[in-house]
């Protein structure tokens, strides 16, 4: 015969039971609990479903902000994979010389008027590609200002030096 019953379903207890056969529930200790009072009825079950078999559901809200959530990080993923480059500030036709050389105005000196202009200390060769072009090879001696940042570094630079640029 029983001597507890389970204090969130109802479910009659035998002695040493430490938790509800139906519900799970650990089984209060306490002399208040173990004997239920004399008009004091077993909890019923509802009918439709028992205890055991009702899964934990999150609340509805909680399911509702996850799928927004979802779909958010969806648009967004989308738009950046078709989201066009940002425009070249400057923008502007580039002039060639009848050999389709661009800027044609710009004075161009050879390579091995470079290297003897560098090596006797006339001039200093500046690389105007990237960081990581300038790591994968470069020009020995050629010092780097990445072209994103000749404007606000150029004054690094002598005043009294010939200056030659290259990029590729």
């Amino acid at each position: 015969m029983p001597s507890r019953f389970c204090t969130e379903c109802g479910t009659a207890l035998q002695t040493g039971q430490r938790f509800c056969p139906e519900c799970g529930t650990a089984v209060q200790t306490t002399a208040s609990a173990a004997q239920p009072a004399a008009s004091q009825q077993p909890i019923s079950k509802p009918a439709s479903q028992p205890a055991a078999s009702r899964p934990n559901r999150p609340p509805m809200a909680l399911l509702l902000g996850l799928g927004a959530l979802a779909i958010a990080i969806v648009l967004v993923t989308a738009y950046w994979a078709t989201a066009q480059p940002p425009a070249i500030v400057g923008n502007f036709p580039v002039e060639t010389s009848p050999d389709g050389i661009p800027f044609p105005d710009v004075q161009r000196i050879s390579v091995v008027e470079a290297g003897v202009a560098a090596g006797d200390g006339n001039a200093i060769i500046v690389d105007v590609r990237s960081r990581g072009q300038y790591a994968a090879s470069h020009i020995i001696g050629a010092v780097l200002i990445p072209i994103d940042e000749f404007e606000t570094r150029y004054s690094e630079l002598p005043q009294n030096t010939q200056i030659i640029t290259y990029c590729t």
